[in-house]
């Protein structure tokens, strides 16, 4: 596989899993089936090489389990493998950590925090010039993609370049925040399916404007500082305005893996520091939303026999989400099973 094939891979994973979620919905019409991907990793050249564990690799699989993540009906996606096995292992039997033992590290706040959507602007893209593999010849894709996501006052962006050529990027929000401290990190390498990478590298960083290497990726932690409700100079009034601290959403009922022998969800859930939450959204699978201001419970009716997930999260009276979502796996089981 080439580098080019490895910037658009992810792309037709995901047109594949597309095609399986079609014959699936032909074969159980309106029945919900989950997604394993049992394995993924990335080889260039051969088995036994040490492309698989470049920085080029981790391109490849961190785009992929980003894009992933977006889609809930995907159950698991296992990295092949953990320890050792030769050059496949994110961790050497030494014990030394290889790209995408950092890699996987560092993606753990955009899974655990609140995913935030994020657009690049960018014309930039990479073409494959010859197949590879089962990448056909001629297929494109963005030189440059994003995630982002937020915990409490910090968001988290990743920039991943996937082509030979530097980038500038300036990040611009929608939130009205004041930014206090900025963070970054890149991994990069000059020839990323050869040169070895021990760590992060610190980024070049031009306020707003964060440089990108070429073959790299970059996580960028910024913290915000949200502002007072007032306008004056009164310390008494901007302390009294300041928002308060950020909410924190427990769901006690259903528990995660539980079987539920009805078609009606009943759901128990507690807020702290609950002062900026108007609502708790929820929702099953990809299914309708159900907002309420009820801050200690819901009901969701008519759930389908077989296997779910229940998200749940807080909002502002604007419709903004705030603080944490939690998301819980379940059963719903009736005569004929689960």
């Amino acid at each position: 596989m080439t580098l080019a094939a490895a910037a658009v891979a992810p792309d037709v994973i995901l047109k594949d899993i597309g095609h399986l979620r079609e014959r699936l919905a032909a074969k159980w019409p309106g029945r919900p089936v989950k997604i394993a991907v049992t394995e993924y990793g990335a080889v260039f050249d051969g088995a036994t090489s040490s492309t698989i564990n470049s920085v080029a690799g981790a391109l490849l699989t961190t785009d992929l389990l980003g894009k992933l993540a977006v889609h809930p009906d995907v159950l698991m996606a296992h990295h092949w493998s953990l320890l050792g096995n030769g050059e496949f292992g994110a961790i050497s039997n030494q014990g030394a950590l290889r790209p995408m033992a950092h890699v996987m590290s560092a993606l753990a706040p955009f899974f655990q925090g609140e995913r935030r959507s994020a657009t690049v602007s960018t014309t930039a893209t990479v073409t494959t010039s010859a197949a590879a593999g089962f990448i056909q010849s001629g297929l494109s894709a963005p030189a440059l993609t994003t995630m982002v996501s937020r915990q409490g006052n910090v968001f988290s962006v990743l920039l991943i370049n996937k082509s030979a050529a530097p980038a500038a990027v300036r990040i611009q929000s929608n939130t009205a925040a004041t930014l206090s401290a900025v963070r970054c990190r890149a991994l990069a390498a000059t020839d990323p399916l050869r040169s070895l990478v021990t760590g992060w590298s610190t980024c070049s960083i031009d306020s707003p404007v964060i440089a990108v290497a070429p073959y790299s990726l970059q996580f960028v932690d910024m913290d915000l500082l949200l502002p007072a409700a007032s306008s004056t100079n009164s310390v008494t009034s901007a302390s009294s305005s300041a928002p308060s601290s950020t909410p924190i959403l427990s769901v006690t009922k259903p528990v995660s893996g539980a079987k539920i022998n009805s078609s009606k969800l009943n759901i128990a859930y507690s807020i702290s520091a609950a002062t900026t939450v108007a609502r708790v959204a929820l929702q099953v699978d990809n299914g309708s939303i159900l907002r309420t201001s009820n801050k200690t419970s819901a009901t969701i009716n008519n759930v389908a026999r077989g296997s779910h997930t229940l998200r749940v999260w807080m909002e502002n009276g604007v419709g903004q989400t705030v603080g944490n979502q939690v998301s819980i796996p379940f059963r719903t089981c009736n005569l004929y099973g689960c």
